[in-house]
């Protein structure tokens, strides 16, 4: 079952993401779309219930994204948008707010990457596949990687 509010809030906040990359404010998005500021704020934080895939698609066509890129509900790939960038000739892209961005998705895919071998390492642990001893639970950031 679509938990309604969730999307509302994961594309909400997906606007608001690429809003500030674009550094785009409220009433400048709001006169591309002809859209109040007021109502862009709603949607943004997920408030606006009657979200229209004609509005979504207004927000794609201004900032030249698809549907599936807005409606993306685990977030930017960081991966994906910084080889955008590269390939674009855009450096950009890196750079600013939106560099904020990309390292965090890079250091929350890392932790992602960690927390799903060491629950495989358990697993293999567990089924006397391999020692007790391989098994560590550091995070990217306690390895100094990070």
């Amino acid at each position: 079952m679509i938990d309604i509010d969730a999307l509302l809030k994961s594309v909400g906040h997906n606007m608001r993401s690429l809003r500030a990359y674009h550094e785009t404010s409220l009433a400048g998005l709001g006169e591309k779309m002809n859209l109040s500021h007021a109502t862009l704020s709603k949607i943004e934080g997920g408030k606006h219930k009657s979200v229209s895939l004609a509005t979504l698609a207004t927000f794609c066509n201004v900032y030249g994204l698809s549907l599936a890129e807005i409606l993306r509900l685990e977030g930017p790939d960081p991966i994906a948008f910084t080889q955008k960038g590269m390939d674009a000739g855009n450096p950009s892209l890196l750079t600013g707010p939106m560099a904020v961005i990309c390292a965090d998705g890079y250091l929350r895919a890392l932790e992602l990457a960690y927390e799903q071998i060491n629950l495989l390492k358990e697993i293999l642990a567990q089924n006397g596949i391999i020692s007790k001893e391989i098994i560590t639970h550091k995070r990217p950031h306690e390895t100094g990687f990070a």
